[in-house]
């Protein structure tokens, strides 16, 4: 994993507990992968080769950003779901943000993007 990505990733990982500070309610934390679970998850999904990952619950993108970097080592692709549409479209821009240095004209078919889709129809 590139020097960019761990930087993004570790901003998040703040951003998260800054935010999460503030709550007395869990469920309005952000449920963020910590690092050493993002490092083994992407040791994992790499190690076994993964090129389809489907990934249940975005949040902020921090797994979603670690299971693409390992599919993206054996041109594989994320399909990354959730149900909290604000969240989601969080998690798209910082995605996007950390490829802004490859292309992706093709995020369906590209092992550098991640594919996001909502359980919502709107």
């Amino acid at each position: 994993m590139d020097a960019t990505l761990r930087k993004i990733i570790a901003e998040l990982n703040a951003a998260a507990a800054q935010h999460d500070a503030g709550q007395e309610d869990r469920l309005d934390r952000w449920r963020v992968l910590e690092p050493d679970a993002g490092e083994f998850l992407w040791f994992l999904a790499q190690s076994a080769g993964a090129r389809i990952i489907v990934e249940i619950g975005t949040s902020r993108g921090v797994s979603t950003l670690w299971l693409a970097d390992a599919a993206r080592a054996v041109g594989g692709h994320v399909l990354s779901l959730d149900t909290d549409a604000e969240a989601q479209a969080h998690a798209r821009r910082r995605v996007a943000c950390s490829w802004q240095t490859t292309p992706c004209p093709t995020p369906r078919r590209s092992p550098r993007c991640t594919t996001f889709s909502s359980g919502s129809r709107a």
